[in-house]
């Protein structure tokens, strides 16, 4: 990463770099969302060393990111209890947000970090498949997700156009 890093501002100087976006870890039992498991970031058990590495060697973190995808399969906020259409609920981006500003707090370095969503979209809605943000039901789930990721400090959420004409 620090490699990578000096690198890329070598060439572009004003540019970003930062580590990733995250699996969102904080929404247990949605696809690939738990605190644990064989997701690329294994949960906390690799983020926060890794974080923790990357400034230790002199490395800098631009910003810190997470993924988030809502659908109509997830557990209730916070735990492991299945419910329909928890994917959904407006809550789960509160939850991400909180889970961003938890990164920020494991380093002095990392106070100030912008914070992102790099993936974000509406996967599916069981019923409709999936429902293209502006179209009602993503447009208003959108709209309610991106309330919470402001109210928890998020300044930037990088839609994903899936399948919808573009790829």
């Amino acid at each position: 990463y620090v490699a990578v890093c000096a690198a890329i501002t070598s060439v572009l100087p004003t540019a970003v770099v930062g580590p990733g976006n995250f699996a969102s870890w904080w929404q247990m039992g949605m696809g690939s969302n738990a605190t644990t498991g064989k997701h690329a970031n294994e949960g906390l058990n690799l983020i926060k060393p890794m974080l923790k590495t990357i400034l230790a060697k002199g490395g800098t973190v631009g910003f810190l990111a997470a993924s988030f995808y809502a659908s109509e399969h997830g557990n209730k906020v916070g735990t492991n209890i299945s419910c329909t259409w928890c994917g959904y609920d407006p809550l789960q981006a509160r939850v991400a947000g909180a889970g961003l500003r938890y990164l920020r707090g494991i380093a002095p370095q990392l106070a100030a970090v912008p914070l992102q969503v790099q993936e974000y979209a509406a996967v599916g809605t069981g019923r409709h498949g999936i429902s293209f943000e502006p179209g009602a039901f993503g447009g208003a789930w959108m709209l309610a997700s991106c309330v919470q990721f402001a109210a928890q400090g998020i300044e930037r959420v990088f839609h994903w156009d899936i399948g919808a004409g573009a790829g």
